[in-house]
This record gives C-alpha cells, structure tokens and sequence, in this order.
C-alpha cells in the first residue's frame, strides 16, 4: 500500500513528501509522434487522425493507441485501437 510520495523539483532540487492513498500513472498526456511527423500527417495538437481501424491518411500506414486522436484515452480503448490496426494492417497486405 501506498503512503506517500516523495517529490523533486529538478529545478531547485527542492524535496517534498505527499501523504497519499493511491498513485495514478498517467500515460499518453503528450503523444510521443516525432518520428511520424515527416511520414503521415501528424495534428497541432500532436495526434495523429485516423480512423476505427487506425488507417493514417498513408494507405497501410496504421496507429493506435493513445497517439490516436480520439475523445477517450484509457487502456481499454488503446487495447482495442491495437486489435483494429492489427487486424486492418493484416488485410493491407
């Protein structure tokens, strides 16, 4: 169990203990598409557009997850965006 947590601000090396009950890690705040950028059309926002099955505006180039942009991101919806792309990408080829 969970009791506190200790935080550090890299910028004045200042150290802070957090009474807690839980911790939440958060994921996929800020997609990580740099490397798409130059291949399929990557929006301001940092999401990449596509479709149910993950199909980018580059025919057999597939996403999924939370590099999707899409109105809910939890792992259930990343799970399934991959099982979608998988399969898409499979009936590609």
């Amino acid at each position: 169990m969970v009791e506190k947590l200790r935080i550090k601000n890299v910028k004045t090396e200042e150290e802070k203990d957090l009474e807690v009950a839980g911790i939440f890690i958060a994921v996929g705040i800020h997609p990580n598409t740099e490397l798409l950028q130059s291949l399929v059309t990557v929006g301001e926002d940092g999401y990449i557009p596509a479709g149910e099955t993950g199909e980018t505006d580059i025919p057999g180039i597939y996403v999924a997850g939370d590099i999707r942009k899409k109105p809910l991101r939890q792992v259930v919806t990343a799970v399934a965006d991959g099982a979608n792309a998988a399969v898409s990408a499979g009936n590609y080829c």
